[in-house]
């Protein structure tokens, strides 16, 4: 965090003028196309019509958001601080909310495939999306801990 108050991580021209002249700006409509194509993204899911289309499209959607958190990093200023703090929280509860989703479907299909005597519904499948989440809970709450110590820590105190 100290490296992106100091302009360190990104040493683009175009973003250093950015962030000198008007990084609140910035932060406002990044996160504005961020919540935007997190909403149309998975409208192609249907497109593809798979568990590996929709697992593909969900590892965009965090690469997307985690793109965005380096950005907010790099700005360095205390407003980017808090909204990557608050991307974090929404981020890990969602993706607890999206891993009891996936765990509840594989129930369900383990239950319909002993039902029917054979495997309509393949549980590997679902697991890949259900370990992702509980992946992504795990790094969004530690990645929220590391943000919050270092706001702390900038702001003196202990």
């Amino acid at each position: 965090m100290l490296r992106g108050i100091r302009g360190e991580l990104v040493r683009w021209p175009s973003f250093q003028s950015i962030r000198r002249d008007n990084p609140d700006v910035f932060l406002y409509v990044s996160f504005g196309v961020a919540c935007l194509l997190s909403f149309v993204l998975p409208q192609f899911t249907p497109t593809f019509g798979t568990m590996a289309g929709a697992t593909l499209i969900q590892l965009m959607g965090f690469t997307i958001q985690f793109v965005l958190i380096y950005l907010y990093i790099a700005l360095g200023t205390k407003l980017a601080h808090k909204f990557i703090l608050m991307m974090c929280v929404i981020g890990a509860v969602v993706s607890l909310w999206g891993a009891f989703a996936f765990f509840s479907l594989m129930s369900l299909a383990g239950g319909a495939n002993r039902l029917l005597g054979e495997e309509v519904v393949p549980t590997g499948w679902i697991a890949v999306p259900l370990v992702i989440y509980l992946v992504m809970v795990v790094v969004y709450g530690w990645l929220g801990v590391l943000v919050h110590r270092g706001m702390r820590r900038l702001d003196g105190h202990r």
